[in-house]
């Protein structure tokens, strides 16, 4: 993630800083980044800014996240393109702290994620509320929903947008339904992609064994792997 980010006056750009902070926002930064594109645990943050030279605990990486997530996610936001103007919904069942709740899942056209809202219900009046937020804001008018067979879409398009034309078919919303994947494989494969990280580490990475700083590092990674 680049430390400078467009003004709005033009062409001039205005340099990304966190003042206080000993490590420059580039490093924070691309640390947040590491963190939440990739599904990496702090540890994964940590040996991989350590391989780079940049020696910081994974405590500290917790801490930039939580400080600095929103603001990065509302910066990638104004940089995202224009979303599409058709709409592929879907909804699936999560858990939160032993509690299930339903998970509605927006995205358009090309696949980008539109929004993500988790609610207790999967009834029309929760399905409307999602629609609601997918319209605030909104500057283009959409030219329809996709939905699979769930008929609180069908009491929600005519309650809030009904001009528009809603289509219900399963295999059209393909993308709504392979855009929940991550969302449950991400745990599945979490073990094995962390030791082939290890494996990975040991391999290509030499000067790991050959820096004592990092070797220590590397042996106190490996314990909490354990």
């Amino acid at each position: 993630m680049s430390g400078q980010e467009p003004s709005k006056a033009g062409g001039t750009t205005t340099r990304l800083t966190y003042p206080r902070h000993r490590f420059p926002a580039e490093i924070i930064s691309h640390a947040v980044w590491l963190y939440h594109v990739f599904s990496l645990s702090l540890r994964d943050v940590e040996l991989i800014l350590a391989y780079r030279g940049v020696i910081v605990s994974h405590k500290s990486i917790r801490h930039w996240c939580q400080k600095f997530d929103a603001d990065s996610a509302k910066r990638l936001r104004k940089r995202r393109p224009k979303p599409g103007d058709t709409w592929h919904l879907d909804e699936v069942f999560i858990q939160i702290n032993g509690t299930l709740h339903c998970l509605w899942r927006a995205v358009d056209q090309h696949g980008a994620v539109l929004d993500i809202f988790v609610q207790d219900r999967r009834n029309a009046e929760a399905a409307e509320r999602f629609f609601m937020r997918l319209l605030q804001g909104l500057q283009y008018k959409p030219r329809g929903p996709i939905t699979d067979g769930l008929r609180s879409y069908g009491v929600a398009h005519r309650e809030v947008m009904p001009n528009v034309r809603h289509r219900t078919n399963r295999y059209l919303n393909n993308r709504a339904e392979n855009s929940h994947l991550p969302e449950g494989e991400s745990d599945k494969c979490n073990g094995s992609s962390r030791r082939s990280m290890r494996r990975a580490a040991d391999q290509l990475c030499p000067q790991i064994q050959n820096d004592p700083q990092l070797r220590g590092l590397r042996r106190k990674y490996s314990r909490n792997r354990a």
